[in-house]
């Protein structure tokens, strides 16, 4: 969503979008019941801290993007909309509440029972479990209030890292809006996928949050399919 906002005028134009977007739908009669309840700046107001981003300069969305664009937006309007069932159960962490306790208990509750395990270096793993299709790591900085995923595709023992190299290529064309760094550890070398969430400005929305684990996990597992030699280990394709 970065990408979208930086190209089409950050948080301004965002509000331009919404506005429009509330009126379209209210005029419409088979539909306006969307927004039944819903006041207008709550819920631009919502977006804009769910987003948390801020970005400058603008234009119309070219009609190539509307599908990824209104897909994020969807998403932070969905969180406006499902305040108003919330049952008496808190449905987000406070800024200031969120640590690594608090977000296992998020991912390990009897709903979901994510399985997780705490890395030396202080990140979680999150292995397929519940609907999470593929594993990757979470790690937390609550000096900076950000949350990151980070996915991490290793080549075969062997393989030459010109290989690696042109899975991560294919998936920059694929994913423009990622980068696909080339790293090494003692593991091995390994193409990594991140995406950095700030929730300094409104905590961590917990459905927010659950729906980012699953996007990510979802579109890594499709960077890790554009191995067509097999040249990476895929733990999915490959049973490990």
């Amino acid at each position: 969503m970065e990408d979208l906002l930086k190209k089409y005028g950050g948080i301004a134009n965002l509000k331009k979008h919404l506005n429009f977007f509330y009126k379209k739908v209210c005029e419409e009669k088979n539909i306006k019941h969307y927004f039944f309840g819903i006041n207008v700046d709550n819920l631009i107001n919502d977006v804009v801290k769910v987003l948390q981003i801020q970005m400058q300069t603008g234009m119309i969305v070219n009609w190539r993007d509307v599908p990824r664009y209104s897909h994020h937006v969807m998403d932070a309007i969905e969180e406006t909309r499902c305040k108003s069932m919330d049952s008496d159960a808190p449905m987000s962490i406070r800024a200031d509440l969120v640590n690594m306790q608090a977000i296992e208990e998020i991912l390990t509750d009897r709903k979901r029972q994510i399985r997780t395990e705490m890395q030396e270096n202080g990140d979680l793993k999150l292995d397929r479990s519940w609907q999470i299709v593929y594993p990757f790591f979470l790690r937390l900085s609550t000096e900076a209030k950000t949350i990151t995923l980070i996915g991490k595709g290793y080549g075969r023992e062997g393989v030459a890292k010109e290989e690696i190299i042109k899975v991560a290529e294919a998936a920059k064309k694929k994913f423009p809006f990622f980068e696909f760094p080339i790293k090494q550890d003692a593991n091995g070398t390994y193409i990594e996928m991140t995406h950095v969430a700030d929730y300094s400005a409104d905590g961590v929305p917990i459905r927010l949050f659950l729906t980012m684990l699953l996007n990510f996990g979802w579109r890594f597992d499709e960077v890790m399919a554009l191995d067509k030699d097999q040249q990476m280990i895929n733990v999915v394709r490959d049973k490990v």
